[in-house]
């Protein structure tokens, strides 16, 4: 970034200058010189952010900027905060190539926007008056720049004295309806519920997620091994999993090792499997537990879940 700027003398005899205000004239100048100033004679800033650094009322600077901006001498567009001053190479024109050939980084500072372009192009033109290192150096520059096309975007000055905008209403989200399951899951949830009592839901995604992927054996094949389980020990004294875990892990696909005295299960279908109905379950088992092989899912515990479809 420079650290000066050349200011011509003949500023003071120019007649747009001297038709200026006394503000706006102190800002002109202000500009000029300001820090954040490139050598493009372009910056990122805001009319709002000069008027901070000056301490002045916004709508006192935005008056003087807008004579500067009427007279040609300063453009800026608000919505990418992007200020030029189009005649500003025109004093400050680089000395030798490798001073252009430092742009390549102050572009970086820059706002991509349509009037940045616009710089580019003008810059171009003025380089292209130059010797043929200057104009090999600016390519050099331009290298990596590509040409955006930018949609117009209505420009809204930065007053101070605008109307406050209404306040609207916040619109509250609308309830999202809790999904409504099958009857296969309801069975599922009310024989669950009585080893373990849980929210209507729960375990519904995992549940959808099962019949998504191919996976569900069938309401028969879970319901016979909730009462499998549930002559354990361990869900007779309340340690059951939560049907989401349950049905995550697949637990419906192995069977329990232990059990209790004949009588004692929490649960047990309302009516005993027929002799077909324990054919079809098996069935739907084999075809199951032939899908997780495929997709390798189960691995050592498909085989385990096999030999216990085999002991039904």
């Amino acid at each position: 970034m420079a650290r000066y700027a050349k200011i011509d003398r003949r500023t003071l005899n120019d007649a747009k200058y001297m038709n200026l205000s006394d503000d706006a004239q102190h800002i002109w100048l202000e500009i000029l010189i300001h820090p954040s100033m490139t050598g493009f004679g372009a910056m990122r800033m805001t009319v709002s952010g000069l008027a901070s650094e000056k301490g002045w009322p916004l709508e006192r600077y935005e008056s003087a900027f807008a004579e500067l901006e009427t007279n040609g001498m300063v453009k800026h567009d608000r919505r990418a905060a992007f200020m030029w001053l189009p005649n500003f190479l025109k004093y400050n024109a680089p000395e030798s190539p490798n001073v252009v050939k430092s742009w390549k980084k102050l572009l970086d500072l820059l706002p991509e926007c349509a009037m940045r372009e616009d710089m580019l192009a003008k810059i171009k033109e003025l380089i292209g008056q130059m010797s043929a290192s200057f104009i090999t150096a600016f390519q050099t520059v331009l290298q990596n720049v590509t040409v955006q096309i930018y949609r117009a975007r209505p420009t809204t000055p930065e007053k101070a004295n605008q109307p406050a905008p209404k306040k609207q209403k916040a619109a509250f989200p609308q309830k999202q309806l809790a999904p409504q399951p099958d009857a296969d899951f309801v069975s599922v949830r009310e024989a669950y519920d009585r080893a373990k009592q849980e929210g209507p839901l729960t375990g519904y995604d995992e549940y959808m997620e099962l019949k998504r992927s191919g996976v569900w054996p069938g309401k028969e094949v879970v319901l016979a091994a909730i009462a499998s389980w549930s002559a354990t020990q361990k869900w007779a004294t309340g340690y059951a999993p939560g049907l989401k875990r349950f049905l995550a892990e697949r637990q419906f696909m192995k069977r329990p090792t232990e059990s209790q005295p004949a009588g004692y299960p929490l649960f047990q279908p309302e009516e005993p499997m027929s002799e077909q109905q324990r054919k079809q379950a098996t069935l739907a088992m084999h075809d199951v537990i032939s899908k997780l092989q495929q997709k390798n899912i189960l691995g050592g515990l498909a085989h385990e879940g096999m030999q216990a479809a085999g002991s039904c």
